[in-house]
């Protein structure tokens, strides 16, 4: 398991974002960034268990992924990364957002965090919940929610996502097959 990825029995939370950045201990204070989640293997096994009709949450972060590292902290390959600037020795990274989920669901999360979005800037900052969730994907048991920018914790979206899917019958559709 790994920052990105929280489960309860069958039931599981990715987290979006930073989250997603894996890093190596090289030794006291040193670090090295070695990768995105997920490797090819997660990947498979998180689809199959969406077709298998487990909870998926998905949680997206308020605004874009962006890191400063130094290049010498760098022990992976930049392919992956959205984006790439470079500045001396400096590297700012953009994490990819939902490159990991098959169209169209991808697409389904990234429109429903644009419509929190437009809701978040019009909406009065303390009337905000820290976590908006979306009506789900047809078919499937996959759920977006967006963070609003009030603080929340992994675990804390752990139990959101028992709330979410507390009332919900599993589905398990043939259009899941299509993963």
């Amino acid at each position: 398991m790994n920052a990105a990825v929280v489960r309860d029995g069958d039931l599981t939370v990715v987290l979006e974002g930073a989250a997603r950045l894996r890093w190596n201990h090289q030794g006291p204070d040193q670090w090295s960034l070695c990768g995105l989640w997920p490797t090819g293997d997660e990947q498979r096994a998180l689809l199959e268990r969406l077709r298998a009709g487990h909870p998926v949450l998905v949680v997206l972060e308020q605004g874009p992924a962006t890191i400063g590292v130094f290049r010498q902290e760098v022990a992976t390959e930049l392919d992956r990364f959205e984006s790439v600037i470079e500045s001396d020795s400096l590297l700012e990274l953009a994490v990819p957002v939902l490159d990991w989920l098959p169209e169209p669901l991808a697409s389904h999360g990234r429109e429903f965090a644009a419509r929190v979005d437009a809701l978040v800037r019009t909406t009065a900052r303390d009337l905000l919940p820290a976590l908006i969730v979306d009506d789900g994907v047809a078919g499937t048991n996959l759920r977006f929610a967006r963070r609003t920018g009030r603080p929340g914790s992994a675990l804390g979206c752990l139990d959101a996502a028992r709330h979410v899917f507390a009332s919900r019958t599993p589905v398990v559709d043939r259009a899941m097959a299509t993963l």
